[in-house]
């Protein structure tokens, strides 16, 4: 009898499953009031790491960003999408770790989705529109500050800095992105609305950073790749989460019924486990069958050959990591050593520029084309007073007389 006909059932709600009811429910509301603990945490700790990584004195503006971002985003990704699960594991009767995890669940059953699977799919929901509504939040709060404030202000300085945006985060952008990632690509095996939420956070978030970056941000740096790159990276990894996380949840034969392989695809499981010493496919270990007997399904087979391809492959290109950062530099020194002839040097247009046409070509895409203070754009409105003027000598000096 599923959920639906039990709620609508009153003689069943008031009588037997009076209890079972009542706890259900109350995992439900403990799971959504988590939610918004979770979206607490993740805003209060994002600062705090915000402060750390400054602490580290990165030696670039790109290095600052990519430690921010590591940060946030195992901080994000643990909080988001694992306590949770942690919170309600329950291991297996007997296990040294029943000390630690007092959850009810040891598997992902019927019950399981319907308290992790709602706190997940919460957090995700809050996750999908609140950094959204925060960036545009924030844009109409400075707004309305402003035209408060504007007349109440004494100083140039004052003026400017109530005009002053913030800059835009490039690093807290990207860890968010990846938490969004992480969480729906290990859970949408089984809980697919993931997807779905993922898809809508992708669309707020890309409507409302273009705003903040646009309209409610400070011109940013000229970045390099590196954090992207770094992004990129992080990715690779999130392919075996999914396969792990869908041979645990697809395996489960109450919740997706399925047959174990069987014919040729049986005997040639059967041989490779047997080749390592494995047990065999038929043996069973608990109410959802052994690890490999999950592994083996045939709603799983195809996650369990992937998963060894992926192993595989970052088997080798850890192995070229590793060459790649020993033997590389010695293959490139054999190899400049017998290059007879010296490859020719590649023309660089400043060779046929000057600096006042090259200081031109700057300013239009990369400005300020001058280390001068007045030509800098957060000083354009104060660049009058940076100068001395001989008719008036008791006016104040400013430092850094240009």
């Amino acid at each position: 009898v599923g959920y639906k006909h039990i709620l609508r059932n009153p003689d069943l709600v008031r009588g037997v499953c009076r209890q079972w009811v009542m706890r259900i429910g109350k995992g439900i509301a403990v799971g959504i009031g988590c939610t918004l603990v979770v979206v607490s945490i993740n805003v209060v700790c994002q600062q705090v790491l915000m402060v750390l990584a400054d602490l580290e004195k990165p030696r670039s503006y790109s290095s600052l960003h990519k430690s921010k971002m590591i940060k946030l985003f195992v901080l994000q990704t643990l909080n988001t999408g694992f306590v949770i699960l942690v919170v309600n594991f329950s291991p297996p009767h007997g296990s040294p770790l029943s000390h630690y995890f007092v959850g009810e669940y040891d598997d992902a059953v019927r019950g399981w989705y319907a308290v992790v699977g709602t706190a997940l799919l919460s957090n995700m929901t809050a996750n999908m529109v609140a950094p959204a509504f925060c960036d545009l939040g924030a844009a109409v709060v400075r707004r309305v500050q402003r035209w408060i404030c504007i007349l109440r202000v004494h100083h140039q300085a004052e003026l400017i800095e109530l005009y002053k945006n913030p800059e835009f985060d490039l690093a807290a952008k990207y860890a968010q992105l990846l938490t969004t990632v992480y969480v729906t690509v290990a859970y949408s095996s089984g809980m697919p609305a993931l997807n779905i939420i993922a898809a809508g956070y992708m669309l707020f978030t890309y409507w409302s950073d273009k705003v903040s970056l646009l309209r409610e941000s400070q011109r940013p740096p000229r970045f390099d790749a590196r954090i992207p790159k770094d992004a990129v990276t992080l990715l690779i990894y999130a392919p075996l989460l999914h396969c792990l996380m869908a041979i645990w949840m697809l395996g489960q034969p109450c919740t997706f019924p399925s047959r174990p392989v069987s014919g040729r695809l049986r005997d040639i499981l059967s041989s490779q486990v047997a080749s390592y010493g494995g047990a065999a496919l038929s043996s069973e270990d608990g109410p959802g069958g052994g690890v490999l007997m999950r592994a083996t399904r045939e709603s799983t087979w195809m996650f369990l050959v992937l998963s060894g391809l992926l192993v595989g492959f970052w088997m080798m290109w850890t192995i070229v990591w590793v060459l790649g950062g020993t033997m590389g530099g010695i293959c490139k020194s054999c190899i400049a050593c017998l290059w007879f002839s010296r490859p020719p040097r590649e023309e660089d247009t400043a060779d046929d520029l000057d600096w006042t046409e090259a200081s031109k070509i700057i300013q239009q895409t990369c400005p300020p084309a001058s280390y001068r203070m007045e030509r800098h754009p957060d000083f354009k409105q104060v660049s009058g007073l940076l100068h001395w003027d001989a008719a008036t000598p008791d006016a104040i000096v400013p430092n850094g007389k240009t």
